[in-house]
């Protein structure tokens, strides 16, 4: 009889890094022929309403589920505990498997995404110049971006800045109003599914936007060099760098 290796990965962390390890580790599992076990999120960092169903709800939102083990008699299940020790890989096949990673995102109901022409993921709450300096990207480096965008789009092009904070925050990015609206500190399930569906999404420095633009079919650009990008950065798909 097959005995039949079934990996799984739970971790505590906000909403983005276990979401990413659930998808490095369902990519290991199709790579290597094994069974997948989706093990439910049970917290999530970042509740800052202390909602009690919130990792019931994001277990929802995800649609991630297991495969098949019901008629499976001889299983050895291996819990990998962080996750991360498996960056995403890329093959021929893993194309397919985003997809049905994608799939199963589309199967469970989402919120009505806000229309925009360019979303921006800029990682803000606990991450400043003073806390978590490493993940910190300084305004200038979006008003760049922002720059190039509107060279290339067009001045009436509609951008929507998905951040945390006050409007204060961001004055150095006041001069693109005409451009910009700011949604801070929203419900992540509807900032999260609106930058899936944006037509082009700028990456920030973040797990969170990394499974944005896995999960995305649209236009992706990628920023700066981190620890997320290194371990998800397709070397098929179409991402675009953008100094």
């Amino acid at each position: 009889m097959t005995k039949y290796t079934v990996l799984g990965t739970s971790k505590r962390d906000g909403f983005g890094a276990q979401y990413i390890a659930n998808i490095c580790c369902y990519i290991k599992c199709r790579n290597e022929g094994k069974l997948y076990k989706h093990i439910p999120y049970t917290s999530i960092d970042h509740n800052y309403d202390n909602n009690s169903n919130y990792p019931i709800q994001l277990n929802e939102f995800s649609g991630l589920k297991s495969d098949d083990l019901s008629n499976i008699n001889d299983v050895d299940i291996e819990e990998i505990i962080s996750g991360w020790q498996y960056p995403l890989t890329y093959n021929d096949n893993t194309d397919k498997y985003i997809n049905e990673i994608r799939e199963m995102y589309y199967s469970t109901c989402k919120p009505e995404p806000i229309s925009c022409d360019v979303a921006i993921h800029i990682r803000r709450g606990d991450v400043s110049k003073s806390r978590n300096q490493q993940r910190f990207i300084e305004l200038e480096y979006y008003s760049n971006i922002i720059e190039k965008l509107i060279h290339e789009h067009g001045e009436n092009i509609k951008i929507i800045v998905f951040s945390q904070g006050k409007l204060d925050d961001f004055q150095e990015l006041s001069m693109y109003n005409h451009n910009i609206t700011f949604m801070l500190n929203t419900n992540l399930l509807e900032s999260f599914h609106s930058m899936v569906k944006a037509p082009i999404f700028v990456m920030g420095y973040s797990a969170l936007s990394c499974c944005i633009a896995l999960l995305s079919n649209n236009t992706v650009y990628y920023t700066h060099s981190n620890t997320w990008s290194k371990q998800c950065i397709p070397k098929k798909k179409e991402w675009i760098y953008i100094k």
